[in-house]
């Protein structure tokens, strides 16, 4: 595994942002490493559905956070 992608990196690269952003980013890498491993090692897996959507959440969410962040008026945020 490269250097930067050792959850500890991670941490410090975003010791600035609130917890639950940090939080947000840590799981959408958890998931995105866990599809990753499914589909590498049993694609056929039927679990593979639930990590794809696992993973589309938690980078939804995330999107969701960093966009509600820009002040780009083209960009929308949607609450609720």
């Amino acid at each position: 595994m490269p250097v930067g992608h050792h959850p500890e990196h991670t941490v410090k690269a975003y010791r600035d942002e609130c917890p639950a952003t940090t939080r947000l980013i840590l799981e959408a890498r958890w998931a995105h490493y866990r599809l990753t491993d499914a589909l590498e090692h049993d694609p056929d897996s039927t679990a593979v559905p639930a990590l794809r959507r696992s993973k589309l959440l938690h980078a939804g969410a995330l999107c969701d956070v960093l966009a509600m962040r820009t002040r780009d008026p083209d960009v929308e945020c949607h609450s609720g």
